[in-house]
C-alpha cells in the first residue's frame, strides 16, 4: 500500500473513530419515547433530502407523513450509531447510541464471568418496544436484536427496500435465512416494484412476507396532492436545469467504488468522462453525487467539468429531488446505482457499466428482471460502445407505472391489519 492511500485509510478510520465516539458520548433520548401506533427505524446514511432546513429521510419520513394525515401516531428512533437525532432533523429521532454501546460491552463482560445474556441488546430493544407499545415496527435493514426483540414482544418488524437488492450484501441472502434463527429476521419485507420482489424471492428462497408496497417518495410526487406541502414546495422551487432541445442524460455516481469494488478509478471512469465532454454539445448531462460521498463528488465534478456549464449540471440536479430529476430525463447511465431501479418505475432506460453484472460474474442477478425486460443494459466501458448505446437507447417517451401509485394506502393496509403478513 502506498504512502498516499495509508494516509487516505488512516484519515477515513480517523473519521470513523470520531464519528462513534460523537453519537456514543451524546446523551440518549430513547426512556423519552411516548406511546405510538408505528414505530420507524432510520439511520445517518436514509437521510438524502434537506426540507424545512431539517435533513428528511425520503423513504422512512414519506410513510411518517402518510399515517401522521390519516391520524396514527408514530415515533423515530435512530439506529446505532447515528448522529442525526433531536430538533434538526425530520421526525425528531431518538437515540440509544450510548446504551446500545455499554449494553454491548456489558453483555461480553456477563457472558464471559456468569454465562449470562442479561445485558443482550436485545433486551434495550424491549424495553423500548415496552415504552413505545406500538402495532408495527418499519425500518430500513432493522438488526438482529430489533428483530429478536419484535419477536419476543409479538410486534411485526418490516424492513423497507432502500436500494438496490444484490446477493453482496448477506442481510438479503440464503445465507442468512439458514444461517439465522427465524426470530432474528424481519417479519416481512417492504419492496419497491415486482422485480425487486422477484430478486429478493430468488436471492433468499422465500416465498412468504414479501410485499410490494412502492416507493414512498415517489409515489407522493406522481400523486402531487394539494394538501403535500414538501411536493409543493419543490415544485416550487426546482425547475428544469437546462431549457434547450438537447436530451437529458442522468448519470448517477456511487461511493466507495475503489474500496468495495476494486476500481481502477473511484467517481466514473474515465472514458465516460471524456465521452461526456465530447458529446456534450448534443446531449445535457445531469451529474448526480452520491449522498455519502456528496462534497468530494462535487469537488471533482467542478475539476472536470466547470467549463461546461452550459450543457452539463452537478450542483442542482444532486440537490434536486429524484422524482423531479427523472421528470426531466430522458435515458440513465450509472456503474450500478439502486436509480436504476426508480427510473424502471418510469420506464426509463439505464446503460450499467460494472462488468461484474455480467453472467458468471459476482453481481450477475442485480438488476437481472430490469435488464431482461429491456429497461436496462449492461455495456462494456468503451467510448464507442456507450456512444451507440446512447444513440438506441434515448427516449422521451417515459411514463411512471400507475400500479405503483397506491404507496400510502398499502401502508394504511399494513396497519389495519395489525402488522399481519397479507397477500
Amino acid at each position: 500500500m502506498s504512502n498516499k492511500n495509508k494516509a487516505k485509510l488512516f484519515l477515513r478510520l480517523k473519521v470513523n473513530f470520531l464519528n462513534l465516539y460523537t453519537s456514543i458520548i451524546a446523551k440518549d433520548s430513547w426512556k423519552k419515547i411516548k406511546k405510538c401506533d408505528v414505530l420507524l427505524l432510520k439511520h445517518d446514511n436514509n437521510h438524502n433530502y434537506l426540507y424545512e432546513n431539517k435533513k428528511y429521510s425520503t423513504l422512512i419520513d414519506s410513510i411518517a407523513y402518510f399515517y401522521e394525515k390519516n391520524g396514527y401516531t408514530y415515533q423515530t428512533v435512530a439506529k446505532p450509531f447515528s448522529r442525526f437525532i433531536g430538533e434538526g432533523v425530520s421526525g425528531k429521532p431518538l437515540s440509544v447510541n450510548s446504551s446500545y454501546f455499554i449494553y454491548g460491552v456489558l453483555n461480553k463482560v456477563f457472558k464471559k464471568l456468569f454465562n449470562s445474556n442479561v445485558f443482550n441488546r436485545t433486551s434495550l430493544w424491549i424495553r423500548v418496544l415496552e415504552r413505545a407499545k406500538p402495532t408495527i415496527v418499519i425500518g430500513v435493514q432493522p438488526d438482529m436484536y430489533t428483530c429478536q426483540a419484535c419477536y419476543l414482544a409479538n410486534i411485526p418488524v418490516y424492513d423497507l427496500q432502500h436500494g438496490a437488492i444484490e446477493s453482496s450484501v448477506r442481510h438479503y441472502s440464503s445465507v442468512k435465512v439458514l444461517s439465522d434463527p427465524s426470530y432474528a429476521l424481519p417479519s416481512g419485507f417492504l419492496l419497491w416494484n415486482k422485480n425487486s420482489k422477484e430478486t429478493l424471492r430468488r436471492l433468499m428462497n422465500i416465498d412468504k412476507n414479501l410485499f410490494v408496497v412502492g416507493h414512498p417518495f415517489l409515489s407522493r410526487f406522481q400523486k402531487n396532492l394539494d394538501d403535500d406541502r414538501l411536493v409543493k414546495s419543490a415544485f416550487d422551487e426546482w425547475n428544469a436545469p437546462f431549457v434547450n432541445n438537447k436530451p437529458n442524460i442522468l448519470v448517477t455516481t456511487q461511493y466507495g467504488l475503489k474500496e468495495y469494488y476494486k476500481t481502477d478509478f473511484d467517481i466514473l471512469p474515465r472514458e465516460l468522462i471524456e465521452l461526456i465532454k465530447e458529446t456534450q454539445d448534443i446531449y445535457n448531462f445531469f451529474l448526480r453525487a452520491h449522498p455519502v460521498d456528496r462534497n468530494k463528488q462535487i469537488s471533482f465534478f467542478i475539476d472536470e467539468f466547470s467549463e461546461y456549464s452550459n450543457s452539463i449540471n452537478f450542483i442542482e440536479v444532486t440537490e434536486m429531488p429524484l422524482p423531479i430529476l427523472l421528470s426531466y430525463t430522458s435515458l440513465h447511465i450509472t456503474y450500478h446505482s439502486a436509480v436504476t431501479l426508480e427510473c424502471s418505475m418510469y420506464g426509463l432506460k439505464t446503460i450499467l457499466l460494472n462488468p461484474e453484472l455480467g453472467e458468471g460474474r459476482t453481481l450477475e442477478t442485480l438488476f437481472l428482471d430490469e435488464r431482461e425486460n429491456g429497461l436496462a443494459e449492461l455495456v462494456t466501458i468503451n467510448k464507442d460502445k456507450m456512444s451507440e448505446s446512447i444513440k438506441n437507447s434515448l427516449d422521451d417517451s417515459q411514463q411512471f407505472d400507475e400500479m405503483y401509485l397506491n404507496t400510502e394506502l398499502e401502508f394504511l393496509k399494513l396497519y389495519e391489519r395489525n402488522g399481519l403478513p397479507y397477500e
